[in-house]
């Protein structure tokens, strides 16, 4: 015949303990990792048409682009096209200037140097460009800190074809300046390539309200056209808050 059997009071507890020893120890579930909702992620890949890896970082930056609108991750993309040669036209040679010193300003702060493809992220991450593995570890690390600025933005097209981008901030802010960029893909590019070109470029200083206006560069149609906006605390250069403006 069989019997019950009843285990002592002590065995229970100690089962008891080590089931909840095996609960605490079980990797969280997905949502219980997910990342702040102000956490940003800006990649910046500065390429060139001179460099024969700069195709596999172009490439990169819009796998990269797709995979975070997929998962809904806030990763704002910028392709900043820099030429060591000298451009033909007044604006564009400008626009060089202005690409190729804020590569060195990042190479002065991170103790880097300067080359293409180099991808920076949250501007205190810089590898080469087409360097999956740092760009997704890097991604995946700026995306679990908490953004202290807030931002919100509004773009406008006026009839002069400026674009004129008004732009609130929340948060903490004592010594920030605020990037807003223009951004097109590149015209006939393929899916994956070329993507998030930077076309126009203003800097200014962070405050909770401002307007920025950007030149449109002639010939560049705006039907897919898009503004990111990011603050950088200005000593560190480090991002510290971004958003996107459709063009209305």
């Amino acid at each position: 015949m069989l019997r019950d059997h009843v285990l002592p009071a002590s065995v229970v507890g100690f089962l008891l303990l080590c089931g909840l020893l095996v609960l605490a120890t079980r990797p969280a579930p997905p949502e219980a990792n997910a990342v702040e909702s102000s956490a940003v992620a800006v990649v910046e890949l500065f390429s060139s048409d001179t460099c024969l890896t700069c195709t596999p970082a172009d490439s990169l930056l819009g796998h990269l682009l797709d995979e975070a609108r997929r998962h809904d991750r806030a990763v704002y993309a910028l392709d900043f096209h820099v030429d060591y040669k000298q451009a033909s036209d007044a604006t564009q040679r400008e626009a060089q200037r202005r690409f190729v010193e804020r590569q060195r300003a990042y190479a002065r702060h991170l103790g880097d140097h300067v080359y293409t493809p180099q991808m920076v992220v949250n501007g205190t991450h810089a590898f080469v460009g087409s360097d999956d593995y740092r760009a997704r570890r890097s991604i995946g690390a700026v995306l679990r800190q908490q953004a202290p600025v807030q931002l919100d933005a509004r773009a406008t097209l006026r009839s002069d074809r400026s674009i004129l981008v008004d732009v609130g901030a929340a948060g903490t802010h004592a010594d920030a300046s605020l990037n807003v960029a223009l951004l097109a893909d590149a015209p006939g590019s393929a899916s994956s390539h070329h993507r998030n070109q930077v076309r126009s470029f203003a800097t200014v200083p962070l405050e909770e309200e401002m307007v920025v206006r950007l030149d449109v560069p002639d010939g560049l149609s705006l039907s897919e056209a898009r503004v990111i906006v990011y603050a950088q605390d200005a000593t560190t250069l480090a991002v510290i808050g971004a958003t996107r403006a459709a063009i209305e």
